[in-house]
């Protein structure tokens, strides 16, 4: 990390002169509603003793001298103005995912050593924040106070360790209070960096011994291309995993229940591909059940459904047939049905077919 130190006054009183007591670096880790912080603060002004702090908000700020700090020699804690300094911190991660700081030196000086340790923990973090406040000495004329620098340029360089663990996935949805209102809902999670795929397993039990699916995929979101069990609880976790064979652990395990929707109707006329001369043709399918309520109808110009027709010319009933209010313009059309029921689950698209106006 490197920063610029200026000159200026700092609102001093004429013939005051202030003195770079004191940096302090703030490094912030942000996970969800969690804060890991720690404070490195060099040449202390309050009582004179170098020392850092590592601060977590579960406990009471806890204050440690830093070896060595109290010999250092007035060159290395009076930092140059008008220039470029810089900070490294060296460091590893644990095998369980706790970040290890044990070092840190300023402007290529010999190192100090430390021994700050991040806990980790189970959401994916973001980025780290850094923070930097100078501190001043006060005199007859001043009082001691922070500023803040502007100028940072932060840094963060590290060589992959293939041999750790990967942080676990979190998950998104669905969960427990989620609505599904489909037999194919989503499933979708964060993306792990250096993950080349992940392991998506949904089952009917918690300890995943009766597996509806047990997937290798490649994206953090994945839709089921086959329905799953209708009207059952249904557990779900994920992990990531590298392209050298190592995973992550298994994340915190999701469960939600399927709906119960009305079985996909099946289209009865016209036939596929036929041709009718009557612009408001009848369509027909087969009853759908249990507990329906009313059918979905598209007609679209693409096969793909990507632009609906209008109003009048697709729309929902009750019955299993629909006629369009509106006249079709002479062209191949597309259509296809779907079913509801009263809580709003639904079933899948039928197969679509084509006609064609005359």
């Amino acid at each position: 990390m490197t920063f610029w130190l200026d000159s200026t006054t700092f609102n001093n009183e004429a013939g005051s002169t202030s003195k770079i007591q004191a940096i302090e670096f703030t490094m912030n880790k942000w996970h969800k509603s969690n804060r890991y912080e720690f404070a490195l603060q060099w040449q202390n002004v309050g009582d004179g003793a170098p020392q850092w702090r590592y601060w977590n908000p579960c406990q009471t700020e806890k204050w440690v001298g830093v070896p060595g700090m109290s010999t250092f020699p007035a060159s290395e804690v009076r930092l140059r103005r008008n220039a470029w300094h810089t900070l490294v911190l060296k460091g590893n991660i644990t095998a369980n995912q706790e970040v290890h700081y044990q070092e840190f030196s300023i402007d290529g000086k010999p190192p100090h050593a430390l021994d700050i340790t991040i806990p980790p923990v189970a959401d994916t973090p973001s980025d780290d924040h850094l923070a930097i406040a100078i501190q001043l000495d006060g005199n007859a004329l001043e009082a001691p106070y922070d500023v803040f620098l502007d100028s940072v340029h932060f840094t963060r360089e590290y060589a992959p360790n293939t041999n750790l663990l990967l942080p676990p996935p979190c998950t998104r949805m669905p969960k427990g209070l989620a609505s599904i209102k489909t037999m194919r809902p989503l499933f979708d999670w964060d993306k792990v960096g250096e993950a080349s795929s992940y392991n998506l397993q949904i089952a009917t039990d918690q300890n995943f011994t009766r597996l509806v699916q047990n997937l290798n995929v490649t994206s953090s979101a994945y839709a089921p291309t086959i329905d799953l069990p209708k009207g059952t609880t249904l557990f779900w976790r994920v992990r990531a995993n590298r392209s050298n064979g190592t995973s992550s652990v298994w994340s915190r395990v999701r469960h939600f229940d399927t709906p119960n929707p009305p079985s996909v109707p099946a289209l009865l006329l016209p036939a596929n591909g036929a041709t009718v001369t009557n612009n408001k043709p009848t369509l027909d399918w087969s009853d759908s059940t249990p507990g329906l309520e009313h059918y979905e109808v598209q007609i679209s110009t693409s096969t793909t459904f990507a632009t609906l027709l209008g109003r009048g010319q697709g729309g929902r009933t009750v019955a299993s047939q629909y006629t369009p209010e509106a006249a079709l313009p002479i062209g191949t059309y597309y259509w296809r049905v779907r079913a509801v029921n009263a809580q709003g689950e639904f079933s899948q698209w039928s197969a679509a077919r084509s006609f064609r106006v005359l």
